[in-house]
């Protein structure tokens, strides 16, 4: 997984977790 694709599923983990 490249660095770019890690940030982009922590942001999308982190919102889940806000909605």
């Amino acid at each position: 997984m490249s660095d770019v694709e890690a940030m982009y599923m922590m942001k999308k983990g982190q919102n889940d977790l806000q909605n």
